[in-house]
Order: structure tokens, then sequence, then C-alpha cells
């Protein structure tokens, strides 16, 4: 292994120059950075640089241009470069790469151990272990000729494929991008199922460039799907398909199958049927389920005038949208379940004519029933947030002897008299509300046993 090294590391991304930087410092090794071959250049010329370990597809001076500039220089011919690439993985970008004078073609991310052993084979005779011959002289001109269909022709093939395989990557991914960031802004929106609907339909027709869909659900039967949003469907769909069944039709196929399906519409076996999407200019139908913990709950439709290719990934990722409305589905419906739950509660709370309350443990009121703010001759709004043992009781401080306040006691009885200088006893008891087994509030209910006393003491 060399002693300690200069080496430049020549990458247009902030992120792979630090992984590269990190794994390079782990050794020992001084690094320098430059984020394209024109500032690498100039460091080259500045500095003692022992070693150049460069990406190749980056802006204003690519890597290989960088290699060819240096195996034609003197100064430079015999400083090692190290090509290290996550974009040209192919034999024919590391042959090439290595033809035209790299030491070694390497692919990110940089393992540690692949460096020391490639820095140990470099160094291992005390210098370069290939011929470092430059490709050119001080006559570019004429040897440029010579190497244009060798060189030049090969690397800029090789540089127009890699940036058109990189710009189809940029937009599919900004593409992607533009989707998720929606969906997931869709999905902070405050909106009724509507119009998240129709939002997050349009979203996805623009992701798969399809004109033309819709979103059935599966309604309460299990067995009937209904068209509940749509965008630029045919007439004909309208009329006839926006009612279907589990398991029939196209997107009922793909609810009762749980995956996503492609029909090709020449191979429809209906001649009807597969004239009438020829009339509407259908080639392709795709759908995929809507899907959440608890089961299917409907599909997205989406109809091509193209037979587009849907790729793996673009398949992964229209399930996963599928899971994210059936995401939205179930919280709307427990949401909605909640909602019918605490109406139902707060009508029966309010019904009920003996007195409840709810109390947190530093004794103040979450909740009380109208009966009970009506005899303390208020509303529920004004007694909620104020401590029991004031605003009921009268008193500074909890009761001796509350059910609350007394471990292992359950009631206590109470006498006091009400706005109308009316007596009233009353039993209260006491209920825990726990989470994780901690107490964090208690429900007390009052019964008024005023008669019933008052009964007993007659009678005896």
């Amino acid at each position: 292994m060399p002693g300690k090294l200069k080496i430049l590391i020549v990458d247009d991304s902030p992120t792979s120059r630090e992984v590269t930087t990190a794994t390079v410092k782990m050794f020992g090794h001084e690094v320098m950075t430059a984020s394209h071959g024109q500032e690498a250049l100039q460091l080259l010329y500045s500095e003692q640089i022992d070693v150049v370990i460069s990406d190749i597809l980056m802006p204003v001076f690519d890597g290989f241009a960088l290699c060819l500039e240096m195996k034609k220089d003197v100064r430079l011919k015999n400083i090692p470069l190290i090509f290290l690439s996550e974009t040209y993985k192919n034999t024919k970008d590391k042959e090439f790469g290595l033809f035209i004078g790299a030491e070694e073609y390497l692919l990110k991310p940089l393992r540690p151990k692949v460096l020391m052993n490639t820095l140990a084979r470099i160094f291992s005779h005390g210098g370069l272990v290939k011929d470092n011959t430059p490709l050119f002289s001080h006559d570019v001109q004429k040897e440029l000729k010579e190497y244009s269909t060798s060189v030049y022709k090969t690397y800029n093939s090789l540089l127009i494929h890699k940036l058109e395989e990189q710009v189809t990557k940029r937009e599919a991914s900004d593409q992607k991008l533009h989707t998720l960031l929606g969906l997931s802004s869709l999905a902070n929106e405050s909106m009724d199922d509507t119009e998240y609907f129709e939002k997050t339909l349009s979203l996805i027709a623009n992701y798969c460039n399809s004109k033309s869909g819709g979103i059935y659900l599966i309604g309460p039967n299990g067995f009937d799907m209904s068209l509940v949003v749509y965008q630029n469907l045919p007439d004909f769909y309208l009329e006839t398909l926006s009612e279907i069944e589990v398991g029939f039709s196209f997107a009922g196929k793909a609810a009762s199958e749980g995956k996503l399906q492609v029909f090709e519409v020449d191979q429809i076996q209906s001649i009807t049927l597969r004239s009438i999407f020829e009339k509407n200019g259908i080639q392709i139908i795709l759908t995929f389920p809507i899907a959440s913990q608890h089961g299917i709950l409907g599909s997205v439709l989406l109809l091509f005038e193209d037979k587009t290719f849907v790729s793996e990934r673009q398949s992964e990722l229209l399930i996963s949208f599928g899971r994210q409305l059936g995401i939205r589905i179930t919280h709307q419906k427990i949401a909605d379940l909640i909602h019918t739950s605490r109406e139902k509660l707060k009508a029966i709370f309010d019904g009920i004519s003996d007195h409840i309350y709810v109390i947190d443990t530093d004794y103040r009121i979450t909740s009380i029933n109208k009966p009970f703010a009506r005899t303390l001759n208020q509303s529920p709004s004004k007694i909620v947030g104020h401590k029991c043992y004031e605003i009921i009781w009268g008193r500074m401080s909890a009761c001796e002897d509350c059910p609350v306040k007394i471990e292992d006691k359950d009631h206590a009885i109470r006498h006091y008299t009400l706005p109308d200088q009316q007596l009233r006893i009353t039993e209260l008891r006491a209920f825990p509300i726990k989470s994780e087994d901690t107490v964090k509030e208690h429900i007390l209910y009052e019964k008024d046993i005023t008669s019933l006393v008052t009964l007993e003491k007659k009678s005896s």
C-alpha cells in the first residue's frame, strides 16, 4: 500500500463527492475536489496531485474529456486516473475508458477494499502499471483526424446516448415526483371525497399520459361497483358501464383479482365491445385496484388511445397510488363512523337525567352533560375548563371524600343546596379512563338519591 497520497476527486454531485472523500480519507490520504473536468485541470496544473478519481457524466467538461486532455499533456500524462461511474456501466463504456488511458474503471459506490487494492496495484512498482504513452502529441490537428473514427466517434456516441438516457430518466423522475407530491399534497388538504377523487384521477391519468379514466368503488353489499368520478370517458361507458359487478368488466376484474390488469382492445373477444372501443379510438384499457389493509375497496380505470407500454416500475407506482387512495377511503370511513358514534354518544350523554361529567387528573372538567349544566344554571361551555370542586362544590381544593382522590374509594354521598334553595342528596361514583395502564381522566356519575333518603327517613 502506498504512503500518503494527494487524491483529486472530480464529481458534479456534492453527495457523491462527500461519500468518495470519506472513503479515501479512511486510508489517511489528502483530498482535493472539483465539480467538473475544467476545475480539475486547473488544480492539476497548480497542485502536486498523485491520483485522480473522476466521475464521467458531468457538465462543462466530462470525465472522458478530462482523461483525453490529461493523456495528451506531458505534464499530466503520468498521473493515474481512475474512473468512478454510476451512469456508464456497460462493457463498451469500460473498454472505451481504459482505451483512452484510464488506469482503472470502477462503479459507484466506491468500496474501501476496492480502493485499497486499486491503489496498491497502481503503485506496486513505484509507478504506473500500464503504459501511459499519450494518445495525442502536440500535433493535435493531425492526430485528431487519425483518431476521429476510433476515439471521438465512439466518445460522442457514448456521450449522446448517456445524455439522452439521463434526460429520459430525469423527465420520468420529474413526472413521478410531480405525481407523488401532488398526491401527498391532496392527502393533507381538506376537501370532500368527490373533489379528492377527481384531482387524484387527474394526477394519475397525467402520470400515465391517459386522457380518460374513472374511479369505481365497491358498494356496501360487496358485489356492486359504481363509477364515482370520471374524466373524459366515452358516452357508451357512462351509459352502460357506470354500474358493474365485482369480477365483471375491466374495472371489476382488477377489484376481484387485486392486481393491475392491461387489456388490448384488438384482443377483446366480444366483437361488439371491441368495435365500440375502436370507434372511440381506444387501444389499451388499464385497471388497478384500490386497496387497504381491510381489503379491496374499488379500482381505477384508464383508457389509452395508443399502445402505451407500462413498465414494471410504473406498475408498482400505480399499485402504490391505489393503496394511497385506499388509505384515504378507509380513513374517511373511520372518520364518518367516529363522527356518527360521537353524535350517538353525545345524544345518550345528554339524554341521561342523572348528572355526568368528566375530569382530568387536575380535576378540570373536560365534559359535562346538559341536565347537570342546567342544574347549575350554566351552559356546558361555561363549565368546561373549570375545576370541579370550585364550580360545583364551591371549594378551594378537592373534596376530602372525593372518590377520585381517595384510593380504593369508589363512591361518596354528597349533600348540597341547589340555586332554588332545595337540599339535594346525591351518590357520586368515579370510573377511571385509562390509556396504556395510566389513568388519564375520570367519569363521574352523580345519581340523585334525595327521594330515596327522604323515604327511608320517613319509614324509620
